[in-house]
């Protein structure tokens, strides 16, 4: 975790681009986390399906925050001319 937070701190340089990931990770992991919990009382899951949610999780909330921050900045660059 604190080589993900030393990343976003590199990528995004705002404490609003570092937290939206970090938020959607948090609320996200836990969810399917818990439909994985249910689902190994019905299939057997391989020892590393924990881990690869955590991965994924992260994955995907700092491509979709990079996705939107890098869209705002490039709008915001245009209207003042860079």
């Amino acid at each position: 975790m604190p080589i993900s937070l030393i990343v976003l701190a590199f990528m995004f340089a705002t404490l609003g681009g570092i937290l939206v990931p970090i938020v959607f990770a948090a609320i996200t992991i836990p969810t399917t986390l818990g439909g994985v919990w249910i689902l190994a009382h019905l299939l057997e899951m391989a020892t590393y399906v924990t881990n690869i949610v955590t991965l994924l999780g992260i994955a995907i909330a700092s491509s979709a925050t990079s996705c939107c921050c890098g869209r705002s900045a490039r709008s915001s660059c245009r209207s003042r001319r860079c």
